[in-house]
């Protein structure tokens, strides 16, 4: 039996372990009895029920993302993968280090996911705030406005269906910035929060929503093209910065697969592995220093929060 051979099986061990200590420990948590008490359910909660609800407040606070079921799959299935080639190229320490990383993917992809929603998130919804100002200019009152956008083909079904939840809002006869307000919550956009300022002052002193509404979608357009600009501007310094991030990791994972007798004497001892684990940590550092001064001068500029 070949090494190789070896190793597969006992990582197979190693997973099958895994899994009948996960399924034992969720067949334990399952016939954890919650009563409706407080005294009792606050007994219960262990730190795993903090974490669960932690993660869930920070996928909550960015809309249109990941559930947690699938976060938690994502991460559990790249950490495996992760460790597994990890293991097989370089043993427990870079299978370690493989399985910490594989848990950091699911966290880029609600990242990456969530800025690019909310850029597109911020057209759609000043394309229908213009709808909604020339139904408004119209003759239309509010509500008519607001069902006249949820019908209009020009509008997108992601932000018609939030002005459909508007409408039933209004029907059911919630007060119209409550229900402006219900619709930020959701969406979690700050323009949003400025429309229902504003209608809901225009409610209570009177005056043209329509020209309010306007103005307002105006602002967002010309905010959009100033953010272009400024990103114009940095996309240089962004993709050096991206290239910088990127190069220290792919070299060292490089020379862990094709000179991995040189980089054998990081693992031979925990100083060496801790020196190693140093420099990682030290560039990651340098990374996030540096893209959190490019997003200071960004909110200089007024297009970045």
């Amino acid at each position: 039996m070949t090494l190789s051979t070896t190793r597969i099986i006992l990582i197979c061990i190693y997973i099958f372990i895994a899994c009948i200590a996960v399924l034992i420990i969720a067949k334990i948590r399952s016939r954890t009895a919650f009563t409706g008490s407080a005294i009792d359910d606050a007994q219960n909660r262990d730190f795993i029920n903090d974490i669960s609800d932690f993660r869930r407040k920070h996928l909550a606070a960015s809309p249109w993302n990941m559930q947690y079921e699938t976060y938690i799959a994502i991460g559990t299935v790249s950490s495996i993968i992760l460790a597994i080639i990890g293991y097989l190229y370089s043993g427990v320490p870079a299978a370690a280090i493989a399985a910490v990383i594989g848990q950091l993917v699911p966290e880029l992809i609600v990242r990456v996911q969530s800025a690019s929603q909310k850029q597109k998130f911020e057209e759609r919804y000043a394309r229908s705030l213009r709808q909604l100002s020339a139904a408004l200019k119209s003759g239309m009152t509010l509500p008519l406005a607001i069902e006249d956008v949820c019908h209009s083909p020009f509008v997108h079904d992601d932000v018609r269906k939030e002005f459909q939840q508007l409408s039933a809002d209004l029907k059911l006869g919630v007060p119209i910035q409550d229900a402006f307000d219900n619709f930020y919550k959701r969406v979690k956009f700050e323009d949003a929060q400025d429309v229902s300022i504003a209608i809901g002052m225009q409610a209570k002193v009177g005056g043209r929503e329509g020209a309010v509404v306007e103005t307002i979608a105006r602002n967002i357009g010309d905010r959009m093209m100033l953010r272009k600009e400024i990103n114009s501007m940095f996309a240089g310094t962004s993709v050096t910065v991206t290239v910088l991030d990127i190069l220290p990791f792919g070299v060292v994972a490089f020379l862990f697969v094709g000179a991995s007798d040189f980089m054998s004497m990081y693992l031979e001892s925990m100083s060496m592995f801790m020196i190693l684990i140093g420099l990682l940590v030290w560039m990651g550092v340098g990374s996030i220093v540096t893209h959190n001064m490019i997003g200071k001068m960004k909110r200089d500029c007024g297009v970045s929060k």
